[in-house]
């Protein structure tokens, strides 16, 4: 069973799962920003994908934040059967 808290004194409202802030999934992430590189090309969350890396690196610039654009390297191929 979760327990739900709400903070709801603020602009924003945040549901959290159970005792501490970013204790359960929601709060472990990778740290990494997301192309859309796996989407179909002009699929929705491929354009909201490259929209938020964008506005993520003016807001890092902004506020004086570090940051790494590291890149990836993808091999595609063609497998003919």
């Amino acid at each position: 069973m979760h327990n739900y808290q709400a903070v709801t004194d603020r602009k924003i409202r945040l549901a959290l799962i159970g005792h501490v802030l970013a204790s359960h999934q929601n709060g472990h992430n990778s740290g990494v920003i997301h192309t859309g590189i796996y989407y179909e090309p002009g699929n929705l969350k491929a354009k909201l994908c490259q929209e938020w890396l964008k506005a993520t690196v003016v807001f890092c610039k902004q506020h004086n934040l570090s940051y790494k654009q590291c890149g990836k390297l993808h091999n595609f191929v063609q497998l003919n059967y």
